[in-house]
């Protein structure tokens, strides 16, 4: 499958959503950091869907902990709809990433994989 990216921002601009289907890896990372780093300088509040994501690599999970530490200092949020997807758990696990105590920046919810995976643990 192809790698795809959409954004759409709601009437307000307070919120929007980024759509990424296919495989994301180093040779589309670039593209889907400018599509972020736009989208966050639009709104306060971004969703990003990942249902149709089908493959995906390290420097994807490195590109959504970025995105994530820039809402921190932007006081911005950045939600995956639906929680850690499968594929980025299984990155973490190959790589050591899964502490389960998220990074150590001394805000409450400042990883963006362990604030997803509690967000869907609550809704179970």
């Amino acid at each position: 499958m192809e790698y795809a990216i959409d954004c759409s921002i709601n009437e307000t601009g307070d919120s929007g959503t980024v759509t990424i289907s296919g495989v994301l890896g180093v040779a589309y990372v670039k593209e889907a950091r400018n599509v972020l780093l736009d989208a966050l300088k639009q709104v306060t509040n971004l969703t990003v869907d990942m249902k149709g994501l089908t493959d995906a690599d390290l420097t994807t999970l490195q590109l959504f902990c970025s995105a994530q530490k820039y809402c921190l200092e932007k006081k911005k949020k950045i939600l995956i709809k639906g929680g850690c997807p499968e594929i980025f758990s299984r990155i973490m696990d190959e790589n050591g990433c899964r502490t389960g105590v998220g990074c150590p920046s001394g805000q409450e919810y400042a990883c963006l994989w362990k604030m997803s995976q509690d967000q869907e643990d609550s809704h179970e």
